[in-house]
């Protein structure tokens, strides 16, 4: 869980009254992103070092990035429940806008494409995500230079001063979805032949 002594805000003075620099930077960082050579997509990572960023952190960045839309006067204005489907919808943003936010903030932190992932979690509802330092996906990734200095910078950023990277397993999010997909044509299919032969018992009882 982040420290609650160190908002967004404070940790990112840089940014404040919705401070345009920072959708700036968030040109300029897809622009350095569309400017890296094409490649064939590395193998997804299945372990990742990192900071974990659970459910409250992400809701607390979500409230962040909802003062600096431009329409944040207005949202901040609506009943509790609208709110709440606001910052729900804030926080499906956190995962492609923090890392631009932790860029902008410290440049010479080295580029990963997935930057944050989701951690595998037996039997959670809403699985917290880690923001990665490292993980085994490619060489470059595994061994993407870091300092002390540098990785404390990024704790401070994040304002999750109580935790040290550790490795943590990345689920297989598309074998999964494959699998739920299967499951689904297979319960499909005995539903129907469970109804076909239903039919059939009852036009034999009919005879």
């Amino acid at each position: 869980m982040a420290s609650s002594s160190q908002s967004p805000t404070n940790s990112l003075a840089l940014y404040h009254n919705r401070d345009k620099s920072f959708f700036d930077a968030c040109l300029a960082y897809l622009d350095s992103m569309d400017s890296l050579p094409v490649r064939r997509p590395g193998p997804r990572p299945t372990a990742a070092f990192g900071f974990i960023l659970d459910n409250e952190c992400r809701r607390r960045w979500a409230h962040y990035l909802l003062q600096l839309s431009e329409d944040a006067d207005e949202v901040f204005k609506l009943p509790p429940d609208e709110f709440e489907d606001e910052l729900e919808g804030s926080k499906l943003t956190v995962p492609t806008l923090l890392p631009i936010i932790i860029y902008f903030a410290i440049p010479e932190l080295p580029r990963i494409r997935n930057r944050m992932l989701p951690v595998e979690k037996a039997g959670a509802i809403s699985p917290p995500w880690i923001f990665i330092l490292r993980d085994n996906g490619t060489r470059a990734n595994m061994t993407a230079p870091l300092d002390p200095d540098l990785i404390e910078q990024v704790k401070v950023k994040l304002g999750v001063e109580e935790q040290e990277p550790k490795w943590y397993r990345i689920p297989w999010v598309e074998v999964k979805l494959v699998l739920n997909c299967w499951n689904r044509i297979v319960m499909y299919v005995l539903s129907s032949l469970i109804l076909v032969l239903l039919w059939l018992i009852c036009l034999v009882n009919t005879r």
